[in-house]
């Protein structure tokens, strides 16, 4: 359920509820009415005033919990900053003195856990009319966090990059720039993985499950003035000379470059607001940082054919088609095609090769293994999620900068993720950064 991104109209509620499964499950019930949308969640009251202030709803929902404080307090807090503001009790057991205390500060409902999804759900409706947050409300100016700032900050949490970012929004990067610092500022966080924890914290990013998948930008749309263009790069001679006449010859745009390194911040391809195919040819292990440093796809041209190990390591790199010389004519441009539209293109005898592979890896450990973490592992996620950098972790910790960075490394292989904000988005989905931390 992806509170911090969907445009889904209706009565915006935010929840404060400390148990993490029984939070989010009342959210998924309330989510799932046509006319309520959750647009935030948090463990801790403390940060309720900052979740209405960021996002606006017409109803906060909130445990009544002396271990967190005073909830009349916090009820009488938001009532002061939002006049208007539809705020329901959610309680275990009755006590009247704490209820009238409640009803002082400006709860406008009670509600019991013992009375069920039907009373909750009456209870959270705001009467026909009745309230809902003005326009006028006392709020830092600029500090509401809009559905564009929301969109991209889930992306780069995503583990995009800035470029990839750009383009899927069909933005510049400078835009992009500006827009985390806006971000940054409304979240009081100076870094992306601060950023992103204090996120998920309240509630405003998807949990693991349902993060995007950073490895491809959506294809632009065919009215897009932005066309698709083909970034030749690999092994040089004749077979890449073949490829680029193909290209060519179907009216391709197309740039050459076989340097074998990242490409310079100036390049090209870089400036290319469409989609860019990388198309290696033949390509040796240093080729493949040229499809790392782009938002791109990729077509791999071989002039050999390719051992099960070897197919396999390419699709994992992020490889969209295999073409062989032997079938150049034939297949380059429908292949090219095909991955400009977002298949994923290999032969038969190729698929049963990575199938093959699959069940191999699948017979030597399950795929149900629960991630394990060092303790030294568990440091470095801990000190991300504070928003430390590598050098101050190392300064932390009393271990090397060269230490951090391989510790992290071995981190983020673990859980499958590429950056440090998309680490704490994926460790939080996985249980492994409790919210109570």
């Amino acid at each position: 359920m992806s509170h911090g991104v969907t445009l889904k109209s209706g009565v915006g509620v935010a929840i404060q509820i400390r148990n993490r499964m029984f939070r989010e499950a009342i959210a998924a019930q309330l989510d799932g009415q046509a006319d309520l949308r959750i647009v935030g969640t948090t463990a801790f009251s403390g940060e309720l005033p900052r979740l209405v202030e960021l996002r606006n709803p017409e109803v906060v929902l909130f445990e009544i919990d002396s271990d967190q404080g005073d909830p009349a307090s916090v009820a009488a807090e938001l009532r002061i900053r939002h006049q208007r503001l539809h705020l329901v009790g959610l309680y275990d057991r009755p006590d009247p003195e704490v209820a009238e205390r409640l009803q002082l500060a400006g709860v406008s409902r009670l509600v019991a856990y013992s009375g069920g999804i039907v009373a909750l759900l009456a209870a959270v409706r705001p009467p026909t009319g009745g309230p809902a947050l003005e326009a006028n409300t006392l709020r830092r100016a600029g500090s509401l966090m809009t559905d564009r700032e929301l969109r991209i900050l889930h992306l780069i949490s995503s583990g995009y990059t800035l470029g990839q970012v750009a383009t899927a929004l069909q933005i510049t990067p400078r835009t992009v720039e500006n827009y985390k610092r806006r971000i940054f500022a409304k979240l009081d966080t100076h870094s992306q993985a601060h950023a992103a924890a204090y996120a998920v914290r309240l509630g405003l990013l998807p949990t693991s499950a349902e993060t995007e998948a950073p490895s491809r930008p959506p294809v632009a749309d065919e009215t897009s003035p932005h066309p698709v263009v083909a970034l030749l790069c690999g092994r040089p001679g004749p077979l890449a000379d073949q490829v680029g006449e193909a290209l060519l010859a179907n009216q391709i745009p197309l740039i050459v470059d076989h340097s074998n390194e990242q490409l310079v911040a100036d390049h090209p391809a870089r400036h290319n607001r469409g989609t860019v195919i990388v198309v290696l040819v033949d390509p040796d292990p240093a080729d493949w940082s040229v499809p790392l440093d782009l938002p791109s796809r990729i077509v791999v041209v071989h002039s050999a054919a390719l051992g099960q190990a070897e197919m396999v390591d390419a699709v994992l790199r992020g490889a969209d088609a295999l073409v062989s010389e032997a079938w150049l004519a034939e297949t380059l441009v429908p292949a090219f095609r095909m991955v400009e539209a977002g298949y994923l293109l290999i032969n038969a005898e190729q698929a049963r090769k990575f199938i093959g592979a699959g069940y191999a890896r699948m017979s030597r450990s399950s795929p149900f293994t629960p991630i394990e973490l060092t303790r030294r592992e568990r440091q470095i996620l801990d000190s991300i999620d504070r928003g430390h950098s590598v050098k101050q972790t190392a300064r932390v910790l009393g271990i090397s900068v060269k230490t951090v960075e391989s510790l992290q490394s071995r981190l983020f292989r673990k859980l499958g993720i590429r950056n440090r904000a998309e680490a704490l988005v994926v460790a939080y989905g996985l249980g492994l950064v409790p919210a109570s931390d």
